[in-house]
C-alpha cells in the first residue's frame, strides 16, 4: 500500500504529488522523528530557482546516475518536464534528449544542457552529446559551499546538485 503525499513548490503555482510505500514512510519517520521530507523533484525545482540566476530560453538539466538520468526541462523559466529515464548507453541518452527536444519544440542547437552527476568530460557519452548539442556546460557549486578534501579529488559536477539541495532544505 502506498501513501500519497504532496508538496507546494516555491515560486511555482503547483504541487508535486507523489506516492511512497507506507512502510517506508513510517520507518523513516520512526528513525528520524524530527526530520522533514521532500521529493527529489521538489528540491530540484527549488534549487533551479535559487541557483540559476537567469532563466534561459531553453534549458535542460541532466543529472546522471550509472544507469538512469533525471531530466528537467524549462523554457523561459517555466517547467516543461521533469522525469527519470533509464539508459544503457549513449544512444539511449541521445534518443531521450532528442525526443524531448522534438516533443517540446526545442532547438537542439540552442538549448543549454547543464550536466551533473556521474558523467566525465572525457567519456563516450559526453562526446556523443557534443555531436548533437552546441551549448553544454557542467553544473557548478556556489563559492559558499565548502567541500572536504576527499570530495575535491572529483569533478565538482559529481556532487554540485546534491550539495545545493542541502541548502534548499
Amino acid at each position: 500500500m502506498d501513501l500519497v503525499l504532496d508538496e507546494k513548490i516555491p515560486w511555482y503555482e503547483f504541487h508535486n504529488v507523489y506516492r511512497i510505500p507506507v512502510k517506508l514512510h513510517y520507518l523513516m519517520q520512526e528513525k528520524f522523528p524530527n526530520a522533514r521530507f521532500w521529493h527529489f523533484y521538489s528540491l530540484q525545482l527549488k534549487c533551479y530557482k535559487m541557483f540559476t540566476a537567469k532563466e534561459e530560453p531553453s534549458f535542460m538539466k541532466i543529472f546522471f546516475y550509472p544507469d538512469q538520468m533525471q531530466v528537467m526541462i524549462c523554457k523561459s523559466g517555466q517547467l516543461q518536464l521533469i522525469q527519470h529515464f533509464p539508459y544503457q548507453d549513449s544512444k539511449d541518452v541521445l534518443f531521450n534528449l532528442l525526443n524531448c527536444c522534438y516533443q517540446l519544440g526545442m532547438n537542439r542547437e540552442v538549448v543549454i544542457l547543464e550536466l551533473a552527476g556521474m558523467i566525465e568530460k572525457r567519456s563516450a557519452l559526453y562526446e556523443a552529446l557534443e555531436q548533437y548539442f552546441l551549448n553544454i556546460r557542467f553544473d557548478t557549486m556556489e563559492d559558499s559551499i565548502k567541500i572536504t578534501d576527499e570530495l575535491m579529488q572529483y569533478p565538482n559536477h559529481f556532487f554540485s546538485s546534491l550539495l545545493k539541495m542541502t541548502i534548499c532544505v
